[in-house]
C-alpha cells in the first residue's frame, strides 16, 4: 500500500483538469488518489479518467452535500476511507509541482518519529492561473516553529493555506477538526494541533499553487460575517493556547501586535476581548493602544474607526 494519500474534495469542475494533469505528471506516482464529489452539478469523471486508470483511484459520489455547511464536514467524510499513513487535501482549483511526491518521500525518512506536519513552498494565482504572489522565497528546508510561522501569518509576512500540507493521519484520528464557521480558520487549527504546537518540516524543493479568485472561499466577499465570526473564535481559541502551553510573553505580545492588522474585521469590542485574555499585561497592551489611538486622533482630529470606543 501506498504511504501517502492526496485527497480532492471536488465541487467546481472549472480548474480540476489543471488539478488533476499535476498530479498525474507526479515524478513519483507511489500515493494513492482520493476524490470525493460534493453534490457537485458536473460529472468529474470524464476529466480523472483522461489521467488515470480506474484501479489508480477511489472515487465517492456522494448524494448530499457538505461543503456548503462546512468545508471541514467534507474533508473528513472523505478521511473515513483513507488508510494511507499520511494525507494531502489539495483544493479542486489548486495544483502542486511535478516533483511534489518525490520530495515528501525524500525527506520523510528519519523524521515520522517527531513530525506530524510537513509544509510546502506556495504561490498564490488568480482565475486566469497568473501567479500572483511567490511565498516562501527566503525560507530553506528545515524545521520551523509553527506558531512563529502562525504570526508571521497574522502580520501579513506569510500566507498559509491547507493545500500545503501534508499530515500525519494517525494524529489527526486523535483530533479531527476545529469546528469554525465555514471551516475558515480550520487548517489554521489544524496545523496547530497536528505539529503539537511546536514544530513542522518546511520542504523548499516542491510547491503548491492556490487559486485565489471570486469562486473561492478565500477570494469571496459573500461569507464576511461567518468569516468574521470565525476569526472571531480562532484568534480567542490561539491567545488561550498560548497561555495553556506557556508560550512566552514575547511571543503573547507579538500575537497581539499583530491581531491590530485584524482590528477593523474583529472590531474593538473583541479585540479587548482577546487582550483581556493575556491577563493584566494584555490590559496593559490593550489600555496603550486605546491611549495611542487617542492621541492620533487628537492631533489629527479626524475620528476615525480606531477610537470609535476608547472606553474600557
Amino acid at each position: 500500500m501506498h504511504k501517502l494519500a492526496i485527497l480532492i474534495p471536488y465541487f467546481k469542475i472549472d480548474y480540476l483538469e489543471e488539478t488533476i494533469s499535476s498530479l498525474a505528471s507526479q515524478t513519483n506516482k507511489d500515493f494513492t488518489l482520493y476524490i470525493g464529489n460534493d453534490l457537485s452539478f458536473d460529472d468529474p469523471l470524464p476529466v480523472i479518467q483522461k489521467y488515470f486508470q480506474p484501479h489508480q483511484y477511489k472515487y465517492y459520489d456522494y448524494k448530499y452535500n457538505l461543503g456548503a455547511r462546512n468545508l471541514s464536514l467534507q474533508w473528513a467524510r472523505i478521511l473515513e476511507n483513507v488508510q494511507e499513513e499520511w494525507f494531502q487535501i489539495l483544493g479542486d482549483d489548486d495544483f502542486v509541482s511535478p516533483n511534489l511526491v518525490e520530495e515528501f518521500y525524500s525527506h520523510i525518512p528519519g523524521k515520522e518519529s517527531f513530525i506530524n506536519v510537513i509544509k510546502f513552498k506556495s504561490q498564490l494565482c488568480d482565475g486566469k492561473s497568473k501567479i500572483t504572489k511567490q511565498l516562501y522565497e527566503s525560507f530553506s528546508t528545515g524545521i520551523y516553529e509553527v506558531v512563529d510561522l502562525m504570526i508571521m501569518k497574522f502580520r501579513g509576512r506569510l500566507n498559509s493555506s491547507l493545500s500545503e500540507h501534508i499530515f500525519k493521519l494517525s494524529k489527526y484520528r486523535d483530533i479531527g477538526f476545529a469546528d469554525y464557521p465555514i471551516g475558515w480558520h480550520t487548517d489554521d487549527m489544524l496545523i496547530l494541533q497536528m505539529s503539537n504546537y511546536r514544530s513542522l518540516l518546511f520542504v523548499a524543493e516542491a510547491s503548491v499553487t492556490v487559486r485565489i479568485y471570486d469562486g473561492s472561499t478565500s477570494g469571496s466577499e459573500n461569507n464576511l460575517l461567518l468569516k468574521q465570526k470565525a476569526s472571531r473564535h480562532f484568534f480567542l481559541d490561539f491567545i488561550k493556547v498560548l497561555d495553556k502551553y506557556n508560550f512566552s510573553r514575547k511571543r503573547k505580545q507579538e500575537f497581539l501586535k499583530a491581531l491590530l492588522q485584524h482590528k477593523e474585521m474583529l472590531g474593538m469590542d473583541y479585540l479587548r476581548k482577546i487582550y483581556y485574555e493575556n491577563g493584566w499585561v494584555g490590559q496593559v497592551d490593550f489600555k496603550k493602544y486605546q491611549l495611542k489611538c487617542f492621541v492620533k486622533y487628537c492631533f489629527s482630529g479626524v475620528f476615525g474607526n480606531d477610537v470609535w470606543r476608547l472606553k474600557s
